[in-house]
């Protein structure tokens, strides 16, 4: 079954809060950044939680 993406009316702050629950749960990175539709940089900063760049 493919992975599908998260739809496109989600939130940013959902998708930290999904992204955080998912590494929780043993999902790679990878998999994390390509369900949410993001960069695996992006992932990554949000699991650390690292601060936005404007």
């Amino acid at each position: 079954m493919a992975l599908q993406k998260l739809p496109k009316n989600v939130t940013d702050e959902e998708k930290i809060q999904k992204a955080k629950e998912l590494y929780s749960k043993g999902w790679s990175q990878s998999k994390i950044a390509k369900y949410l539709g993001v960069a695996k940089s992006t992932v990554l900063n949000w699991i650390h939680d690292y601060p936005y760049r404007n």
